[in-house]
């Protein structure tokens, strides 16, 4: 198994290795992403997964409601505590 390391002590090289393996994964589904922005979401999840904010489970939801990880959420990231919102809204967890 390939040993896993912070997006952000990656070298030059491994990252673009993983940017460019996001980009054809994008592809495949039809999506196209800047370089730019393929860049933000896997340092985005980085920083999620790091800092272990969003476990997976969406605190607005009703089966997994817990205002104290919303407020953790909202503070560390609100793009992220808005669309868990909305997406509980819609009935999704």
């Amino acid at each position: 198994m390939t040993e896993r390391k912070p997006f952000q002590t990656l070298d030059r090289n491994e990252k673009a290795k993983l940017l460019s393996a996001i980009e054809s994964l994008f592809q495949g589904f039809g999506v196209s992403a800047t370089e730019n922005q393929i860049d933000e979401i896997v340092s985005y999840s980085a920083n999620v997964l790091e800092k272990g904010v969003f476990d997976g489970e969406n605190p607005f939801a009703k089966e997994t409601w817990n205002l104290t990880r919303q407020i953790e959420l909202e503070e560390s990231d609100p793009a992220l505590a808005e669309a868990l919102e909305k997406k509980a809204k819609r009935g999704g967890s």
